[in-house]
């Protein structure tokens, strides 16, 4: 026959195999979900970027302003001078 520490043993391993699997089962389902979150971010920041300036990177956008400030800049750097 069992004795009661044995039976209470058991019972506290089974417990511990339950609680485990729960909290596979938890874990897995986050991972999961994330995953989709991820996915639905890296999508939805390429149709961003594929919706400005026909493609164009915002990389590409910013040095393209810059470069036109400067034009600018300078154009008027060289009207001052001349007057």
């Amino acid at each position: 026959m069992e004795t009661q520490a044995e039976r209470q043993e058991k019972h506290m391993k089974q417990l511990a195999e339950v609680h485990r699997q729960k909290v596979a089962l938890l874990e897995s389902q986050f991972l999961q979900q994330k995953q989709q979150l991820l996915r639905g971010k890296a999508a939805s920041s390429t149709m961003v970027i594929k919706s400005w300036d026909g493609g164009a990177s915002p990389d590409r956008i910013f040095w393209d302003h810059r470069v036109t400030v400067l034009q600018l800049f300078n154009s008027k750097k060289v009207l001052c001078d001349v007057y």
